[in-house]
């Protein structure tokens, strides 16, 4: 089928001949932006598309797609404590925010709490420096850039043992506890 008139040059038939046997795609295009359908070796051209800001290769195929998936609702709610949420929970982990006028902090600081138990308990990505690096890049590009973060972690690796780790920048760790349960 072609889209040309019917006084359409033979140049032009030539190269619309041309163009759609090169063009004739083994993908099917109504795939190719959703997160879901899409065919795994073309999930890092859809997550340029769609703006994710933190991507990793060596992510499993599901997280992945959970990020591409989140992208378009962590861009529009950008800049509140939602749009954290939604961010840090595509990585993998569950978070919880307290700002400095429920803490009474300093103005425009803010204390996050990044549970890593939902990763280790899922079968998700190792915890590991990787994995913390990519947190705390999910919360610096979700949140207002006026707002400083103390960086919690914590996980709860069942009934044996109890970890927190807290990191004031990126992967520099301030105060490490273990906790070994009764």
């Amino acid at each position: 089928m072609t889209l040309l008139p019917p006084n359409a040059t033979g140049i032009e038939v030539a190269v619309d001949e041309t163009a759609g046997a090169r063009l004739d795609l083994p993908v099917a295009i109504d795939t190719l932006w959703s997160a879901q359908d899409c065919p795994a070796k073309l999930l890092p051209w859809l997550a340029w598309a769609m703006s994710v800001d933190v991507w990793r290769a060596n992510w499993s195929e599901d997280r992945k797609r959970e990020v591409i998936g989140t992208s378009a609702q962590v861009h529009r709610s950008k800049g509140t404590v939602a749009g954290v949420k939604e961010a840090v929970m595509a990585i993998g982990s569950r978070i919880e925010i307290r700002e400095w006028f429920e803490t009474g902090g300093a103005p425009y600081t803010a204390e996050a709490v990044i549970d890593l138990t939902r990763a280790w308990e899922e079968g998700g990505d190792p915890i590991t420096a990787d994995l913390l690096e990519d947190l705390q890049s999910a919360l610096a590009h979700a949140a207002p850039a006026r707002v400083h973060f103390t960086t919690s972690l914590m996980a709860d690796f069942g009934s044996e043992i109890h970890a927190a780790a807290v990191i004031t920048r990126p992967l520099q760790v301030e105060t490490f506890e273990f906790e070994e349960a009764a």
